[in-house]
């Protein structure tokens, strides 16, 4: 079961757009206001129509915090210019839950395995059961 204590509400926002548009507008989001972004190519398809109509498209999912849903929508939607293609479309709605997940901060440069079993070095943002579980795992 989810433990809703490390849980945040979040919104969906989903565009439908050309082929190849989708990863120029990832590029110009604001990161901050970001919680996830996913691109992915799929068809837009009828199924009266033969599948040489078959259009490849991009889908463009952002998972934003709720009190950026509507800037970063409108933003995504001028971006975009959805309105001057025929087929194109977006829509936002509620996600009850998205866990937050942040990786540990770490040296640029990197800890070596080294460093880490002999235990005299310690990473900012890992537990000490974090830092057992590399230990255990860098002597398989």
């Amino acid at each position: 079961m989810l433990n809703q204590d490390h849980c945040r509400p979040a919104k969906l926002i989903v565009c439908i757009l050309g082929r190849g548009a989708a990863q120029s507008i990832v590029e110009r989001l604001f990161e901050e206001n970001i919680l996830l972004t996913e691109t992915l190519v799929i068809r837009n398809q009828n199924a009266l129509v033969a599948e040489e109509a078959w259009q490849e498209m991009d889908m463009l999912k952002v998972v934003v915090e709720p009190q950026y849903a509507d800037h970063v929508f409108e933003l995504i939607y001028s971006l975009s210019a959805i309105e001057l293609e025929e087929g194109h479309y977006m829509y936002q709605h509620n996600v009850p839950w998205v866990t937050h997940f942040e990786l540990p901060k770490l040296p640029k440069e990197g800890v070596s395995i080294k460093a880490i079993e002999s235990g005299k070095v310690s990473v900012e943002g890992m537990t000490l059961e974090q830092l057992q579980t590399l230990r255990i795992r860098s002597k398989v």
